[in-house]
């Protein structure tokens, strides 16, 4: 199979500790944010209360994304995969409107934490088109965006549990990485089964 995969959030814990600095940058709750389910899209978006969202971004978050921790289990089931034939494909949409060297600085953040993979795309806004065009098989994603966009496109796509989409319905959930490993054998199984 080729499995895209998201990075920020579905391979890192970046969420937590994005917002964290989002509170102190901007002087805010980052607490009330996090339990809101705030997005990085409603602050991007949101210029009157969080001005200048993409210098906060080269100015922080691009240093953040280089110490950010690993989630549970995802280095090793992505190992495994990689392994077990499958071709990895890390989707992100980190670009060069929000970082001063988007590719250079997750390539090497992979190449630090020995994340095994075999293609890496960035600046990828539409991912369930990407997916499409690309042959993708599925996607793991956090984003309720990009799941809802693989979906339309029929790709599909596992929903990575976080408290910012835990209440958004129809979409296929799956809660961490040795779950999302389950669920990409019933996938397989269900493909192997059609042929």
């Amino acid at each position: 199979m080729r499995i895209g995969i998201d990075i920020d959030d579905t391979i890192t814990n970046s969420y937590k500790e994005i917002f964290e600095q989002i509170g102190k940058y901007y002087n805010v709750n980052s607490y009330y944010l996090i339990e809101e389910g705030y997005k990085y899209e409603d602050v991007s978006r949101d210029n009157e209360n969080f001005p200048n969202y993409n210098n906060f971004c080269r100015t922080v978050v691009e240093n953040l994304l280089k110490t950010v921790s690993i989630k549970h289990g995802a280095k090793e089931i992505i190992k495994k995969l990689q392994d077990e034939g499958n071709e990895i494909i890390l989707i992100t949409a980190r670009d060069y409107e929000e970082f001063s060297a988007p590719y250079d600085i997750t390539r090497q953040f992979l190449k630090d934490n020995n994340i095994s993979y075999n293609k890496l795309y960035i600046g990828i806004k539409e991912k369930g088109r990407f997916c499409r065009e690309n042959n993708i098989d599925v996607l793991i994603d956090d984003s309720i965006t990009h799941c809802r966009s693989a979906k339309e496109n029929n790709i599909p796509h596992l929903l990575l549990d976080n408290t910012f989409n835990r209440d958004v319905q129809g979409l296929d959930r799956v809660y961490g990485w040795y779950d999302t490993y389950n669920a990409l054998q019933n996938l397989k199984n269900a493909k192997t089964q059609e042929s």
